[in-house]
């Protein structure tokens, strides 16, 4: 949460204690204590800048998981589960009946689906589009249904393979469906975390890694782009942005939801710098 206190001045000598308590739409992961003539709301001014939002429906038969992909974290929001049998033995008769029976469950299934995702989905005004994922029999049977309102068919991107309706299939749709998502900050943030990874193995005379060097290699005009870890300090993250764009330089910032952050962490010291030159030069 964020909390902001202090005495307004109504008129000369005459002050009223005010006191705000926000809880943002989504977590803060930094702590501040300011003490200045006004209330800073950096940070909360930050969360309502819209970025890009997609819908994921993952459907298997009988289960199924409707997540959101907004900035640099996904969740699973609905997990949705009905019982819809699997195939039967029995011959004749019986199994037209039952395979009937299975039919109608489904359907009854998909369109539990679909109405789940309808109440998600069509209230979100910054929605970018929808990725439907699964085994092809099911996300042609959910389509089919019928329940999934026509405004949302619409932003459908892309109908792509999953293993299972959980958190391991998500992850398998974004990185299916990275070319739907690039606007995505947390697609961009692993495709810029492949590219340091790529560099470190294929490329290690071209990267540094370290506060210390990231910030000489900007002093030196060597630096191309430099990445850094959300977890730093906002300030540290801002005053480095600043430091990069007086050269030129992009900075990527990857989110804390992004699983390569940890490494950007723990392997690279929050600091990597992709440079114009062999890292040699940093020595001088």
């Amino acid at each position: 949460m964020a909390v902001f206190a202090g005495f307004h001045m109504v008129s000369r000598g005459s002050y009223e204690w005010v006191y705000y308590v926000v809880v943002p739409p989504q977590p803060i992961y930094t702590f501040k204590y300011i003490c200045d003539a006004a209330f800073r709301t950096e940070i909360l001014e930050g969360q309502l800048r819209v970025s890009a939002v997609y819908g994921i429906v993952v459907v298997e038969r009988g289960e199924a998981v409707i997540a959101l992909l907004k900035g640099g974290q996904w969740e699973v929001v609905k997990t949705v589960r009905f019982f819809v049998p699997g195939k039967h033995g029995a011959g004749g008769q019986s199994a037209d009946r039952f395979k009937r029976q299975t039919e109608h469950l489904a359907e009854a299934f998909y369109k539990l689906v679909a109405e789940e995702a309808n109440g998600i989905f069509l209230k979100m005004l910054s929605l970018s589009g929808i990725i439907v994922a699964g085994p092809e029999v099911t996300t042609r049977g959910f389509l089919e249904a019928g329940g999934l309102d026509y405004r949302l068919k619409e932003k459908i991107l892309a109908i792509v393979p999953a293993c299972c309706a959980d958190e391991q299939g998500v992850g398998e749709v974004i990185r299916g469906a990275k070319e739907q998502l690039k606007e995505s900050e947390y697609v961009r943030a692993k495709e810029v975390m492949e590219r340091v990874m790529y560099c470190a193995v294929k490329k290690s005379d071209y990267i540094a890694y370290g506060r210390e060097r990231a910030l000489r290699a900007l002093e030196m005009g060597v630096a191309e782009a430099v990445v850094v870890a959300e977890e730093l300090a906002e300030d540290v993250v801002l005053w480095v942005m600043m430091k990069a764009e007086e050269n030129g330089v992009k900075v990527e910032v990857v989110p804390r939801g992004v699983e390569e952050s940890k490494t950007l962490m723990q392997a690279f010291c929050s600091y990597v710098v992709l440079l114009s030159t062999p890292a040699w030069v940093l020595e001088r």
